[in-house]
């Protein structure tokens, strides 16, 4: 279940740590002497010990010994500009700013001097031709710093009381909008006189619902208000909230909302919506907040932090973009103020416009378009297009999503170029709307992605295909020269692109879900996407679901249809963007299983930004057919070369086994599908039950031991394991080794007596049943037998010096250890040829490699070898040692591509006999 949240933490009436802890932006002043008022006094916040110089210099006007904040001004006969230097260069202070008005705590209004407040009083302080609507849970209508800028308001949750705040939260809002200023009491609100409209649309705990949330919009908006506050939010967005904040643009309305206190890249509702002016939170210190979220829609930030109104006439400390979004929202009512022509884009082009950059230069998703600054947007000539210059791509600003910005084409050369990068893949929708003369389908969008063009004609809405961590450029002009302005408003949304699993919308159409571990990322791509899965299960056993997401703009819900046709309670125990689970023990039949987005009673839900990933692991019950088998004496005989599987019920069960064999023969064990995560141990033992051989998998899926020359006799297989597994059955099998019941093509070969004996060391291989022995041997298959039998391992560095050879290639390993150990080199293009023939001469210089001979001088031993034949030196050494022979003929053949056999017995020859 979703509710809307306010966004803002109470920390109690004093700053005490936050403030602290805090590096505060150090404002630095300087007056004319005519601009001083000789009862003016400066807030001083000290950084630990107050400076004794400064002080023989001051007047004390006030100490908050809490806070470590002197209020001060300069002693009679000081000079003021002197007094203001001196405190700007202390190192022992953090902070100074004007005292601007006689109110009781004004000097712990630290958040004011960082967006300009102050000196915007001396343009504008009040507003009382607009009404600015405050809602949240009501405001205390009996405050006196309030009472005198509140007029008629509305409590949603009962039509018959007044909206009297029983929480805090929208008093305090209040409090920063306008408290009245330079009254004597309490603090000042960035209006000194106002109209306040309370409207009570959040309960005593905080929270609300949607509806009543729109109910307050609406009553805002249809009772005159020009602006809105909304510092509450909800991660996921509905077509209902969306048509009223429409609703309130369309009335020429200006919301203005927080951004939320998660610290995730998720600006949260309605703030997200593109018309919402969008506020996040910074600290004092300009740098941003670890809490406020981020994204797209982002347009601007103010500082986190405020003291202000609370309940009951008392004044307290509030943290949160809800204490930032007033602050923007008190700022576009001064505006207002100077400019009372302007429109709702133009009030919001305008707090872009004279943002302070105070992380990335423009615009960025934490900062928006930088820090609120009302001082500039008093006094500064509004831009019709703040994005200039962006008339090349290379100059091209971030086009922002899901947001509304306002632009012009100013000339006939002049051209707006905008980029665009998304995290998913997906369709953007543009809207192009503007109140000139210019005919849109004068104006053309070219959209440049790909390496395509695509042409769009502006009249109509475009849809633009994005993908995922690329960059597009959208390029707009004339399509012909044209002398005239054309100023515009762009709308964007993005949709992200359906998952692979659709169509899945119905039961009926259900995707199957395969195995027994499945992850899917999927998404909801459209309004009210709904996707159904299904699992056909074949075997009791236990059923355990994790569904969670990688945004808190999804409130998870699942809901399980069992075999029999009857749905399971839905499963949404946990919060937006928390995650939902479920475990059980499930009988044969198919589960299908809904996954949506929860939405109230009679709302849809709207595409999301973000995935969500189904995790089901189905492990089967298995019975173990060879119990009891837990003692010696009741062990399960084995028939050689055959397969046997089990299970450990408990953490003590064991698992016994015995064979016997009539001669001493070699013996192979093989124990596999054995879990990673649990140490399972395999001894064997002799009639006696002394043991022969004892090993642990370590963390592998299996144990592979060959026992040679083992005596007749009956031995003992025991199994045990660290804890129990019974949803993995593993296979034990002891095999008889022969080498014609390997490989099916070697029982007449006249190297079977070599293969064999490779194979016995493990050192060869084949593939169904056969060895191939005279198919050519290739190098990457050559390397490896030789590693193999020189029993390398250790491998150095995982950096492959050939540009052919990579992790995927099967004998990856052996190609590096083998190069790690001078035994071969590349081509001189950088490659290995791994799958090259291998030829006479390349096979002894290999092995002669592994040998440790170098070469030696000397009268060339065969005729087709030339002298300074690179490999001269090697052949003669080998031949010299008689480790090589010719032909009968008196050549060596040195190009001639060798077998698998002929290498084998090389190996076995040189290297092992």
């Amino acid at each position: 279940m979703k509710k809307y949240k306010i966004n803002l933490v109470v920390i109690v009436s004093f700053l005490i740590a936050t403030i602290g802890v805090q590096i505060l932006y150090t404002q630095s002043y300087t007056y004319a002497e005519s601009e001083y008022d000789a009862s003016q006094s400066w807030l001083v916040k000290w950084i630990d010990s107050k400076d004794e110089q400064i002080l023989s210099k001051s007047e004390v006007v006030e100490e908050y010994a809490d806070y470590n904040i002197s209020v001060l001004k300069p002693i009679e006969g000081e000079d003021v500009h002197n007094w203001l230097n001196s405190l700007n260069n202390s190192s022992y202070v953090e902070h100074v700013q004007i005292i601007a008005s006689n109110d009781e705590f004004a000097a712990l209004q630290l958040y004011l001097g960082n967006i300009g407040a102050i000196e915007a009083w001396n343009t504008s302080n009040e507003n009382t031709a607009i009404t600015i609507a405050i809602v949240d849970t009501g405001v205390d209508l009996h405050h006196p710093d309030l009472i005198d800028n509140l007029v008629e308001g509305v409590n949603i949750l009962d039509r018959n009381a007044p909206p009297q705040d029983d929480h805090g939260h929208g008093t305090s809002v209040a409090g920063i909008v306008a408290a009245s200023g330079n009254n004597g009491i309490g603090v000042s609100g960035i209006l000194w006189n106002a109209n306040i409209m309370p409207i009570k649309a959040l309960d005593d705990t905080g929270n609300g619902i949607e509806s009543d949330i729109g109910e307050g919009i609406r009553y805002a908006v249809d009772h005159g208000a020009k602006v809105v506050v909304l510092s509450l939010g909800l991660p996921t967005a509905s077509p209902y909230l969306r048509d009223i904040v429409q609703y309130a643009e369309d009335n020429d309305v200006l919301i203005v909302a927080a951004s939320g206190n998660d610290g995730l890249q998720s600006v949260q509702y309605p703030a997200a919506y593109p018309s919402v002016l969008a506020v996040g939170g910074l600290h004092l210190d300009k740098t941003i907040h670890e809490r406020s979220n981020y994204g797209q829609e982002i347009d601007v930030a103010a500082p986190y932090i405020a003291y202000t109104t609370g309940l009951d006439g008392t004044y307290t400390v509030r943290t949160g973009t809800s204490v930032a979004a007033p602050q923007v929202a008190a700022a576009a009512a001064l505006i207002w103020s100077q400019y009372p022509e302007l429109k709702p884009d133009q009030i919001r082009n305008l707090i872009r416009q004279t943002a302070e950059d105070v992380h990335e230069s423009g615009w960025d998703e934490h900062t928006g378009y930088g820090l609120l600054r009302i001082d500039r947007a008093l006094t500064e000539l509004a831009i019709a297009d703040i994005y200039e210059e962006n008339n090349n791509k290379e100059e091209a600003k971030p086009l922002q999503l899901d947001a509304m910005m306002s632009g012009a084409l100013e000339g006939d050369n002049d051209e707006d170029w905008f980029y665009i990068e998304s995290k998913y893949d997906g369709i953007l929708k543009i809207i192009f709307e503007s109140s000139s003369e210019v005919d849109l389908k004068d104006i053309e969008m070219i959209y440049h992605f790909d390496d395509e063009t695509i042409i769009y004609d502006l009249s109509q809405q475009a849809e633009l295909s994005v993908n995922a961590d690329e960059v597009g450029y959208i390029q707009i002009k004339y399509k012909n020269q044209e002398d005239r302005e054309f100023p515009y408003q762009v709308t964007s949304e993005f949709i992200i692109e359906a998952d692979m699993y659709e169509d899945n919308d119905a039961q009926d159409n259900a995707f199957d879900i395969t195995g027994t571990n499945q992850e899917i990322l999927g998404t909801f791509h459209k309004i009210n996407d709904k996707d159904w899965y299904v699992l056909d299960v074949t075997q009791e056993g236990s059923l355990s679901i994790e569904l969670s997401s990688n945004t808190n703009r999804m409130d998870l819900k699942l809901t399980i249809v069992n075999p029999d046709g009857t749905s399971m309670p839905p499963i949404d125990r946990g919060a937006a963007g928390e995650p939902e689970f479920y475990y059980n023990t499930v009988l044969p039949g198919k589960y299908y299983f809904l996954v949506e987005n929860y939405e109230e009673e009679g709302m849809d839900s709207l595409p999301i930004k973000g995935n969500y990933l189904f995790q089901m692991t189905y492990l089967p019950t298995f019975v173990d057919l060879n119990e009891p088998n837990d003692k010696a004496y009741q062990t399960t005989k084995l028939e050689l070369n055959s397969e046997y599987k089990g299970v450990f019920n408990n953490d003590l069960d064991e698992d016994w086994f015995s064979f016997s064999i009539n001669e001493t023969k070699d013996i192979n064990i093989d124990l596999s599908s054995l879990p990673q995560d649990q140490n399972v141990t395999l001894s064997v033992l002799n009639s006696m039950q002394n043991i022969v051989f004892i090993t642990t998998n370590e963390g592998q899926d299996n144990i592979y031991k060959q026992l040679e020359g083992l005596p007749s006799g009956t031995y003992y297989v025991k199994l045990e394991t660290s804890r129990a597994f019974e949803y993995q059955m593993y296979t034990l099998k002891v095999i008889e080794k022969n080498i014609d019941d390997i490989f099916d093509d070697i029982e007449t070969h006249w190297a079977k007596e070599e293969i064999a004996k490779l194979w016995d060391r493990g050192i060869v291989n084949g593939s169904d049943g056969l060895f191939l022995p005279d198919e050519n041997i290739t190098r990457a298959e050559a390397i490896t037998m030789v590693v193999r039998a020189m029993e390398l391992n250790g491998l150095e560095s995982n950096s492959s010096p050939f540009i052919d050879i990579n992790e995927e290639h099967w004998a990856y390993e052996s190609i590096l250890i083998a190069n790690q150990e001078d035994l071969i080199n590349g081509y001189p293009d950088g490659t290995f040829g791994p799958n090259h023939n291998l030829n006479r001469v390349e096979a002894v210089k290999i092995i002669a490699n592994s040998l440790g001979f170098e070469g030696i001088d000397g009268e060339v031993p065969f005729n087709d070898i030339p002298e300074g034949y690179w490999a001269s030196g090697i052949l003669t050494q080998l031949k010299t040692e008689g480790l090589v022979n010719g032909y009968l003929d008196g050549s060596f053949k040195p190009t001639q591509e060798t077998s698998r056999a002929e290498f084998a017995v090389l190996i076995y020859k040189l290297l092992l006999e």
